[in-house]
């Protein structure tokens, strides 16, 4: 039994070095996805998009940050639009529109600002 305790101890450091190495881009620090300003009026994916519109794309090879233009819509994958610039769908203001993607559905979700909705 007693000589089983340097292996344990052994075996438990090797763990522990492991898992403290899982997260590879370093602690909590996140991607820095391309991201585009728009400087005019556009229509994206068939949205409407003011001036002032952060579009965000996936992650892509030597391109992250600021783009100096838009990039393919197919990479798209967030539409945020300015304060006090909206998106009126159904009557109810909405912020921004995100990509999501699971093993059953495809598609995009809003954020709604009902915030900005009169009470009745």
């Amino acid at each position: 039994m007693k000589l089983l305790r340097p292996f344990s101890s052994l075996f438990a450091l090797i763990i522990t070095g492991c898992v403290g190495n899982m997260n590879p881009t370093g602690g909590n620090s996140t991607p820095n996805y391309p991201y585009f300003i728009t400087t005019e009026p556009l229509i994206v994916k068939k949205v409407p998009v003011p001036i002032g519109s952060k579009l965000v794309y996936e992650e892509q090879f030597f391109k992250e940050g600021k783009q100096d233009h838009k990039l393919k819509e197919d990479k798209l994958t967030t539409i945020e639009f300015p304060e006090g610039k909206e998106l009126i769908w159904g009557g109810v203001p909405i912020k921004s529109i995100y990509k999501f993607f699971n093993s059953e559905m495809h598609g995009y979700t809003v954020t709604a600002d009902f915030s900005k909705l009169s009470e009745d």
